[in-house]
């Protein structure tokens, strides 16, 4: 599986546990270990306006300014990424490429904002940059409007790879294949990539059943660590695609060492109400406030609303 890239999206989506404010020295570590251990991308935050966020209030990888990021990166084979969000930035904030360290850009959005995200990218690329596509919540988009957005983007975005996004953590592995060949039908020789959510425990499975139907770029993340139930585990993915364990130390030293405490203080993972929202295929924000109140899913009634949006697997 030599041809599947990987990108690390721990800072990133673990970012929307803690606001981005994570440790510095951390940050520096993770860096640094995810490109030892074998990431082909890292993505290490948002390039969101300080229009939209408030810089007091939210860590330094929302913003992901360039002397920041040259403060934080150091080369090491893999590419550093940030994500840009449709309605959260600024085209004006992003420098031509021959002049940031940046060597790719993820944007994300939903279907019914297509033609933003297809402009996006237009513009970016003209600045030199690797460009990508993730549209997200797949497994709630209406299927006209998802074919309709795809067909669009194999038109007209020039993007390396569209990413099927299991936002809710609800897709099977079956499901996952059948995306994937709907996007490599639609793209027009784009690449196809896979960004899963672990709600039903299922992420892994689902990022290996995606290269099987000819995926080529996988997301994962240390530990799963992301928003909810967190994402692929990254230690977990690696040795899966052909990287050696014992490549794999510097991960798995920080998993012994830093993933613990923040492990304790942000929860993301296997919990109640995550697993809840992703039978139900609902977004998780009401069982991540479930987890910040210390409340259980069964006994806040949630359990019961969302049984009634289930549908039978």
């Amino acid at each position: 599986m030599n041809h599947v890239k990987v990108l690390d999206c721990t800072i990133r989506d673990g970012g929307l546990m803690n606001r981005w404010q994570f440790d510095d020295d951390f940050v520096r570590e993770l860096v640094t270990a995810s490109q030892r251990s074998g990431s082909d991308y890292v993505e290490i935050g948002y390039k969101a306006s300080t229009q939209f966020f408030d810089p007091r209030e939210y860590g330094k990888w929302r913003f992901c300014r360039e002397e920041v990021l040259r403060e934080f990166w150091t080369p090491g084979g893999a590419t550093l990424t940030v994500m840009l969000d449709i309605g959260r930035f600024e085209a004006a904030d992003m420098v031509p490429a021959r002049e940031s360290v940046v060597g790719a850009v993820r944007v994300a959005c939903y279907v019914n904002q297509i033609d933003e995200a297809l402009a996006a990218t237009q513009t970016l690329d003209g600045l030199g940059y690797q460009t990508f596509l993730n549209i997200m919540a797949v497994s709630e988009a209406e299927p006209r409007a998802l074919a309709e957005a795809l067909t669009l983007v194999g038109r007209q975005s020039p993007v390396r790879a569209v990413s099927v996004v299991d936002s809710y953590g609800n897709l099977t592995p079956g499901q996952t294949k059948t995306l994937v060949d709907q996007y490599l039908g639609a793209l027009k020789g784009k690449e196809v990539g896979f960004h899963g959510h672990n709600n039903l425990q299922l992420a892994l499975a689902n990022s290996l059943a995606a290269v099987e139907a000819g995926a080529t770029f996988l997301d994962a993340s240390l530990a799963g660590m992301g928003r909810g139930a967190g994402n692929t585990p990254l230690e977990l993915l690696l040795p899966q695609l052909g990287v050696p364990l014992g490549r794999l130390s510097p991960l798995l030293s920080l998993l012994e060492t830093r993933i613990p405490g923040l492990q304790a203080q942000l929860r993301w993972g296997y919990q109640v109400p995550y697993i809840v929202s992703g039978l139900a295929n609902q977004h998780p924000r009401e069982a991540m406030d479930l987890m910040d109140r210390g409340v259980g899913a069964v006994e806040s009634g949630y359990l019961d609303r969302m049984a009634g949006l289930a549908v039978a697997r």
